[in-house]
């Protein structure tokens, strides 16, 4: 008898191969990376856009910080100029739409650049920040919005730009007064070219001059300086503690600002005078008005208070010359000469103290030269020289005691061979600190 066994649950073959042809497929790997790929594709790219977006964010805050650097030193000029309050505002506008390429509204205070309005806040002081309570530190903030895609999507941010803010502070310092003051900012500023002793008290010397050895040069072998300060934008290299005796010497610090920059033209309520020409043993009583010269070779002179207009030139030679409260104006083309040679007179001349041309002496804003020298004579000026666009020559051989000779100039070239000294302690003209350029800080 055969017995035949019961049929297993047999897999028909079709059905094994489509099975082991699946879990072939399921164990392949190949063509895996392409679909990784494809699906980190979008995180990918928007990671790629997020970088873009923000490297341009960056771009352009670079650029607007450029901007209100350059805003904030422009208002601070501004203010060094004593401008107005407008004038400030559209100052900086004005350098922030040039920086950025775009146009600028002063009444709006806004800049547009491709159709962006950035927004422009001119604070002094500042109202944030280490200079907050500085009245002389001036602050620029810019605000502008930038167009996001990518931080929208990751961040949630709903609206469809951000403001990119920046700010900048620049600032205005100051040193005490400066009774010898030379705006020169390229060649030699000041020389002391003499053998004597040249002391300054109650007031400093600056000079603008950049020269890495020659701001200031001491070209005599026995020259020397007694100062309450010394200010140089450059360097002195003949410098030392022989021939320099101050507690407050500055190299290579910041250029000083004209301090008469702001100061109207002096006018006179005279008219016309005749020419004066004063000899030996002559006289003359003169008032306020315009001359076309001036000429004392001996004699004496007096000068009433007032303005006195210059049109032609003021020499003094010899004789007394005596005049309190005046103020000497060279136009165009003028020109002043003192020349106070061996034992032949005095000149004796003060500046108002009070009023629009308090410690003004001698304006010369357009004046063609002048020099000044009092050699072996008996000189005496007190107040300013005002001189910004010359060189001026000054002998300060002096047997006078100490005059608030307050000298602003291009370049200036002190020479004499016996001791000088000028004094402001305690002067009735309050010259006040002179202002230095102005430099970012923030």
């Amino acid at each position: 008898m055969v017995l035949k066994r019961a049929k297993a649950n047999r897999v028909p073959k079709s059905a094994k191969v489509r099975r082991r042809g699946f879990m072939r497929l399921f164990r392949d790997s190949s063509g895996a990376a392409a679909i990784l790929a494809a699906v980190a594709m979008p995180i990918m790219v928007g990671f790629a856009g997020l970088a873009v977006e923000i490297g341009l964010w960056h771009s352009q805050k670079r650029l607007l910080q450029s901007a209100a650097d350059a805003g904030a030193m422009a208002a601070s000029e501004i203010r060094y100029m004593s401008g107005t309050d407008a004038a400030i505002k559209a100052a900086a506008v004005t350098d922030i739409a040039r920086n950025l390429g775009g146009t600028g509204d002063t009444s709006a205070l806004t800049v547009t650049v491709n159709g962006q309005v950035a927004t422009v806040t001119v604070n002094y002081p500042p109202t944030s920040g280490g200079y907050s309570a500085n009245s002389k530190a001036t602050e620029v903030i810019l605000s502008q919005p930038q167009n996001v895609l990518m931080m929208r999507v990751i961040q949630g941010i709903t609206e469809s730009s951000q403001k990119i803010a920046v700010r900048s502070v620049a600032l205005l310092t100051s040193i005490g007064p400066c009774c010898l003051c030379s705006l020169e900012p390229a060649n030699v500023g000041e020389v002391n070219g003499g053998s004597s002793t040249l002391t300054v008290k109650g007031c400093g010397i600056a000079a603008n001059s950049s020269s890495s050895t020659d701001s200031l040069d001491f070209n005599g072998a026995k020259a020397k300086i007694v100062a309450d300060y010394v200010h140089l934008a450059g360097g002195c290299s003949s410098c030392n503690n022989t021939n320099l005796s101050t507690s407050n010497f500055v190299q290579n610090g910041s250029r000083i600002g004209d301090p008469f920059r702001s100061m109207a033209t002096p006018t006179t309520t005279g008219g016309a005078q005749a020419d004066v020409s004063v000899k030996t043993n002559g006289s003359a009583s003169l008032t306020q008005g315009t001359y076309a010269n001036i000429s004392i070779q001996g004699g004496t002179a007096t000068f009433a208070p007032g303005v006195y207009v210059i049109t032609g030139s003021f020499s003094y030679t010899g004789g007394t010359v005596t005049g309190t409260g005046v103020t000497f104006v060279f136009k165009t083309g003028s020109s002043v000469s003192i020349n106070g040679t061996a034992n032949k007179g005095t000149i004796s001349l003060s500046a108002p103290t009070t009023g629009s041309n308090a410690g003004m002496l001698f304006y010369g804003a357009s004046a063609s030269s002048a020099s000044v020298n009092g050699d072996a004579s008996t000189m005496s000026l007190n107040g300013a020289l005002y001189f910004p666009k010359l060189s001026v020559k000054y002998n300060g051989n002096s047997s006078t005691a100490p005059a608030c000779t307050y000298m602003v100039a291009d370049s200036i070239t002190f020479t004499g061979n016996t001791d000088a000294k000028i004094d402001c302690t305690g002067s009735p003209y309050n010259f006040t600190s002179t202002d230095m350029f102005p430099y970012l800080v923030e």
